[in-house]
């Protein structure tokens, strides 16, 4: 799903370092509901953009794989569109939880597009 969204984000993360950057995120995290597992990735996804991220199959000298976001500019933009996903996220789970499931997956599908299935 994840690469989904960045497809649908103009591939905004590097395929490597979006795999490299779910793992920093979500270690530790236990996936018991996949849509909650994506809001706290969202969520928490900004602070790990702002700083290194080590390769881990890397020995020794650990290159970071995000050293190609090398602009305030990129990083804002990037960290602005994993915000709006959290907040659309979020709705998306706040409408599941009221039963209208319809307008979740409203949301859900503005985030991945057609990388997430239609309602119905």
């Amino acid at each position: 799903m994840l690469k989904g969204w960045n497809k649908k984000n103009a591939s905004a993360l590097r395929s490597f370092h979006l795999e490299c950057l779910s793992l920093q995120v979500l270690e530790g995290y236990a996936i018991t509901y996949y849509p909650s597992a994506l809001s706290y990735f969202f969520s928490s996804a900004p602070a790990w953009i702002k700083r290194p991220l080590p390769d881990p199959a890397s020995v020794g000298n650990n290159p970071d794989v995000g050293k190609y976001l090398d602009t305030n500019d990129k990083i804002k933009d990037l960290v602005s569109r994993l915000e709006t996903a959290h907040a659309r996220a979020k709705k998306a789970e706040e409408c599941a939880a009221k039963g209208k499931i319809e307008d979740a997956y409203y949301y859900w599908r503005l985030i991945f597009d057609d990388y997430f299935p239609a309602y119905g």
